[in-house]
């Protein structure tokens, strides 16, 4: 029988072992939730087409109540423009300004949600996702 003293440094090895297993672990679930169950979930959002606008066009600020305190633009008459009435260079401009990889992801970028979480621990703050897709 091969007998070994408990030390103090021989435990926190063990403690740091143990937390790393526990890191790999989150990191493999966390890596599944964001990149294969999220995107399972997503595929069952309805369609932009289907969404319906019930209201006018303009920004409402509601209170913890739910009342309008502020109607913004109110006063101006908006028309929603459709998509083939935008000019192409403004379209391409927006893109190239928000995600210039839009078309390759089809709206759902990996790369750019792990970059945005890697800010977190880079930069001490999280970065943004892209908000053509919402």
């Amino acid at each position: 029988m091969h007998y070994t003293p408990k030390s103090p440094e021989l435990a926190r090895w063990k403690l740091l072992a143990k937390l790393t297993k526990l890191m790999f672990v989150m990191s493999v679930l966390g890596f599944l939730s964001t990149f294969i169950i999220f995107p399972i979930v997503a595929f069952n959002l309805p369609s932009p087409d289907r969404v319906v606008r019930r209201e006018g066009f303009s920004t409402k600020i509601l209170d913890r109540n739910g009342e309008v305190l502020y109607d913004i633009f109110a006063e101006q008459k908006r028309t929603p423009a459709s998509i083939e009435d935008i000019p192409d260079y403004l379209k391409q401009a927006t893109i190239a300004t928000e995600d210039k990889n839009f078309y390759k992801h089809a709206g759902f970028d990996p790369m750019g949600m792990l970059r945005g979480f890697s800010r977190l621990f880079t930069r001490g703050r999280a970065q943004g996702g892209a908000t053509l897709t919402q």
